[in-house]
Formats: C-alpha cells, structure tokens, sequence
C-alpha cells in the first residue's frame, strides 16, 4: 500500500503535468520501435516535413547500425542520457567524429519527435554530457605539380583521361564534373 502523503504527492504531480500538457501516458515502446516508426513517417524534423529517400536511407542506416544494436531493447520512456554518453563513448573508439556527430544530431531529432508528440516528457539527450564533435573536415591532399603531371600522364591512354585532365587543371569535384559531355558529342 502506498503511503497517503506519497499518493498525495504523485497526485499533485500528475495533475500539474496534465495542466502544464507535459503529462506523457505510460507505455512500453522500445525505442527500436519508436526508431523504425520515426523512420516510417519519414522522420520528420523541426520543421515537420518528410526527409527525402536517400535521406532516409541514411538516417536508417546509422540508427540501426549503432544505436539500436546498444540500446533499440530500452523502454523509450526509460532511456537515460548516461546511457547514450555510453553510447557515444563505445562509438569515440569505433567510427570516425564526423559518423558520430551525424548520429547524434539524428539520434536528437529521433527523439525531439518522440517529446513533440507525447511519447517522451522529456528528451534524454538534453543532458547528455558529452556531445561528439564533429571533428576537422576532410580537406583531402593536394598534388604537387610534378604530382599532377605524372597522375594525367598515367591516364593519358585511358578513356578517362579527359575527366582526370578536367579535375587535375580546373581544380572541379566530381558532382561539378559529372554533367560535363565532351565537345561534339551526339549524347543530349
């Protein structure tokens, strides 16, 4: 039996939570569940729009490589930021700040959906202590220019001689150069 100042006590609380609309019904949601509906509904963000498929590809890709694995058998309702500072700890040694990063602004928006309709009070990853960094970007090497001349002299017979001259001498990336057709071609 539970004592009567203590029911008083949750009384109060579920009656402020109702009041203020925080109140959040109790269920046994995993949040591989929660995850994979997310996914479903197009995981919808801040501004509640449906991401494109490449997107969601990607969004799926992450949570169900490294978070479900770890902590997909949680109750949602039960998840604690200390368990995704764990997380996030066990993926450091594993994949590279930048793939973490993109799982934690994902993971955070999984989640701020969850909150946004009531299926979380409060969201887990608001006290998380660590938030992985997103590291220095990728900027690549450059080639010196006896480099550069040996790389285009090497494809000099190869058919894809043309684009390697393109990209070695007008310094475009590969979407910049992709659309390019040579001169005089009948493709359209």
């Amino acid at each position: 039996m539970i004592p009567p100042r203590r029911a008083q006590i949750e009384c109060s609380r579920l009656i402020t939570e109702i009041a203020d609309g925080s109140f959040v019904v109790s269920n046994q949601t995993t949040l591989a569940e929660w995850i994979d509906h997310w996914l479903l509904i197009g995981a919808p963000g801040k501004k509640r729009r449906v991401a494109g498929r490449k997107t969601l590809e990607r969004y799926g890709q992450l949570l169900r490589s490294h978070v479900i694995p770890a902590l997909g058998n949680r109750q949602l309702q039960k998840l604690q930021s200390t368990e995704i500072d764990a997380l996030y700890t066990r993926l450091a040694k594993k994949i590279s700040a930048r793939t973490a990063h993109h799982i934690h602004n994902v993971f955070g928006s999984c989640l701020r959906t969850a909150v946004r309709t009531r299926k979380l009070s409060r969201n887990p990853m608001s006290d998380v202590i660590k938030v992985p960094s997103p590291g220095e970007a990728d900027h690549g090497i450059a080639l010196d220019a006896d480099q550069l001349r040996a790389l285009v002299h090497g494809f000099k017979e190869s058919v894809l001689f043309p684009i390697v001259a393109v990209a070695a001498f007008t310094g475009a990336r590969r979407g910049e150069i992709r659309p390019l057709r040579r001169c005089g071609s009948s493709e359209r």
